[in-house]
């Protein structure tokens, strides 16, 4: 399937213990719920979708169920999504280079971004608590 990901359940399984993991992090969880954005992730090629939504103060988390309501909607190879959650690709630049489709406006899709940027040493912390660090290269 991909560098990363063997199977696309293996990438559904991977993405849904981390976003689980990160929405049960007090210190993440209150910079979602500060930037009031609502996404998701759409990864291509297996249906899959993971979502994370601010809603009067408060934040959930859903998979598989699309919501249009949504600040920002990405649809992405679980590769990229692993990149970008790690740090080393960047929102805006893998959208305007097409490697990612995005819906949304423009400024949510860049909060979107440095939320992400800002996220990466708590993914880093996930893939060594989960054995996965050959995923880090």
């Amino acid at each position: 399937m991909g560098k990363y990901f063997q199977s696309n359940e293996a990438a559904k399984s991977h993405f849904e213990a981390y976003f689980n993991r990160l929405v049960n992090d007090s210190e993440m969880r209150n910079s979602i719920l500060a930037s009031q954005l609502s996404f998701s992730f759409i990864l291509s090629g297996s249906g899959s979708e993971i979502g994370l939504r601010v809603h009067n103060g408060e934040l959930s988390l859903s998979h598989g169920a699309s919501n249009d309501e949504n600040d920002v909607r990405v649809t992405l190879k679980a590769d990229l999504l692993h990149q970008l959650l790690l740090g080393k690709l960047r929102l805006m630049p893998a959208i305007m280079a097409r490697q990612i489709t995005a819906r949304g406006q423009m400024d949510k899709q860049r909060e979107l971004g440095a939320l992400l940027f800002s996220g990466r040493e708590f993914y880093q912390k996930f893939l060594q608590e989960t054995n996965k660090t050959d995923m880090m290269g």
